[in-house]
């Protein structure tokens, strides 16, 4: 499936010039690797990396796959950024074994579509690795020590399925699969994972996903956030979660998510946000939250139960939007200090006791009583018991 290329033999002495008389895309064959110095392609680096990303035509495309690498020579400083930015390069065969950081290894490699992974099972921290690459698959058998994934497949557009069963002791994998074409990924390597921020945002084409695995989760800030094609998740051992901002905003597919789980959560700001189908909350297991800005904006919200919101200090835009919302108790809010906008188009709520609202200093920008409920036209009117 590559593409067919001219081949051009050099040496490692001779390549910076090879590159730069490229007057088309060819594969290139070193016929010394043991000399090739693998490490950072930041300026003032002689090293593969370096030469190919400062040393070709724009347009002009280089293939690497049928060079083994594993006994080259390689340095490194800390900063991984192997091939950083090469955006020439179309393939890379296989690199030194002893390689453990491969942050921003391929980032922003925009044109590369395969890579030998066969040298990769020492690789603990892969932040950002493939960041918008071009492949289709991706060999993942030896990721088996990877601990930090940040980014790590952000932006392979054309990735649509991928085997996730060695990323066993990944703990960080924030942004992991963000803005991937992903229809279906199996979760059950995930039982590490506790920071799972962004970490499937934006795909579009997943419509269910078993989160049961994520027992370890402390962090899904946005984790889920504009799966429009989401219509089913279990989220049901989610014990240790403690903050969901915006980790199901604008699943607009999405009519249930289990809350059993959530009694750890304080910080759940724009969690529900945009959920259009959502029309019931078991409010039960909230009885930590406390930031719930923007957390049920723009739902169906019909009714719920406000008591375990005792601990909420900011409900900054918690239910505007909640055209469907009728009347709810307000007392609990006895400690919230903002509540701007707080039932903003939400024509049950016109009439709110003011005296609820107990911590509130009601002279400040978050306690101005006249944006509480106002309307998009702002001439709604309301009255205070």
């Amino acid at each position: 499936h590559f593409m067919s290329l001219t081949v051009t033999r050099t040496t490692w002495k001779g390549l910076k010039s090879t590159l730069q008389n490229l007057k088309s895309s060819s594969e290139i064959i070193i016929s010394d690797p043991e000399n090739v110095i693998i490490g950072s392609s930041m300026p003032a680096k002689n090293t593969l990396g370096h030469l190919i990303r400062y040393n070709m035509k724009k347009g002009v495309m280089v293939d690497f796959y049928n060079n083994d690498f594993s006994k080259s020579i390689y340095k490194d400083d800390g900063h991984g950024c192997l091939f950083d930015e090469c955006e020439n390069l179309l393939g890379m065969g296989k690199l030194p074994p002893m390689i453990e950081n491969g942050t921003k290894m391929f980032n922003d490699c925009y044109n590369i579509t395969h890579i030998n992974c066969d040298s990769f099972s020492n690789i603990k921290i892969a932040d950002h690795m493939f960041f918008d690459n071009s492949f289709t698959s991706i060999d993942t058998k030896n990721f088996g020590n990877v601990e930090s994934a940040e980014d790590m497949f952000f932006g392979c557009d054309k990735l649509k399925k991928i085997d996730t069963h060695p990323f066993t002791k990944v703990k960080n994998a924030s942004g992991m699969f963000s803005c991937t074409h992903l229809s279906n990924i199996d979760t059950s390597a995930f039982g590490k994972v506790e920071n799972g921020t962004d970490m499937f945002n934006c795909c579009h084409n997943l419509k269910d996903l078993d989160a049961r695995p994520f027992t370890s989760l402390k962090i899904g800030d946005s984790m889920f956030a504009m799966n429009d094609s989401l219509t089913k998740i279990d989220t049901s051992t989610l014990v240790n979660l403690e903050s969901g901002k915006f980790m199901f905003q604008d699943c607009k597919n999405l009519s249930h998510i289990d809350t059993s789980a959530f009694k750890k959560l304080k910080y759940g700001e724009g969690m529900f946000s945009g959920c259009h189908l959502l029309s019931l909350i078991d409010s039960k297991s909230f009885a930590n939250l406390e930031d719930s800005r923007q957390m049920f904006m723009s739902t169906r919200l019909k009714t719920i139960d406000t008591k375990p919101f005792e601990k909420v200090t900011n409900s900054e835009f918690m239910f505007a939007g909640c055209k469907y919302l009728e009347k709810i108790d307000t007392k609990p809010f006895k400690n919230t200090k903002n509540i701007f906008r707080m039932f903003a188009e939400v024509p049950s709520m016109y009439n709110i006791n003011k005296k609820d609202f107990k911590s509130v200093d009601f002279n400040t920008y978050g306690g101005e009583w006249r944006d509480m409920n106002r309307g998009p036209n702002e001439t709604h009117h309301y009255s205070v018991a």
